[in-house]
């Protein structure tokens, strides 16, 4: 809640502070803004669910491979090494594949947040440039805009990071108290 704050009230008095001078000057943020919403609000349930996955897939294969140590004197009696060990291998399988998704996803995350990021950074840039060049805006209002919007940019990646994590954490935890929960 506080890496939300944090971006809303630095978004919001950046987008003040730049339409003191133009109000063109706001258009990228604003843009930037409903993206970003967009993006969180895509990405942050299904990196939840995906954790949610990888978490149960974890402890399949922990209590797969409990299992066949603590019961090794009966796999070794019956001579059941090859079907344990298929049965380890297709859940190491099932582990890598649902963390390989997991990662896609978090990646695609980090990705999008860049570009988004790096959009803004540009648009902006541009636009101060243009309205500097008629001489609707000084040099100053450049030299305001461009390191207001980095600092955004930061801010977002910040706070992408910190909710992506919250939500995987998320993910762990409700799969850990349907296992203690389970009669």
């Amino acid at each position: 809640a506080n890496a939300v704050w944090y971006i809303v009230i630095y978004g919001g008095s950046a987008a003040i502070l730049l339409a003191s001078n133009d109000y063109r000057l706001t258009l990228p943020v604003a843009f930037w803004f409903a993206a970003y919403a967009l993006l969180l609000w895509y990405f942050v349930p299904r990196i939840r669910m995906r954790s949610r996955e990888v978490s149960t897939v974890r402890s399949k294969l922990t209590g797969r491979a409990v299992d066949c140590y603590a019961n090794i004197t009966t796999i070794k009696l019956y001579a059941r090494d090859e079907d344990e060990n298929d049965a380890i291998r297709e859940t190491i399988n099932e582990h890598t594949l649902s963390y390989q998704q997991h990662l896609r996803l978090t990646t695609l995350v980090g990705f999008s947040i860049a570009v988004l990021n790096a959009l803004l950074m540009v648009s902006t840039g541009a636009i101060a440039l243009t309205l500097w060049k008629s001489g609707q805006i000084a040099v100053g209002a450049i030299a305001m805009a461009l390191p207001l919007t980095w600092q955004l940019s930061n801010i977002a990646g910040w706070v992408a990071q910190h909710a992506t994590a919250l939500f995987e954490n998320m993910g762990a935890v409700e799969d850990g108290i349907l296992s203690i929960t389970s009669p």
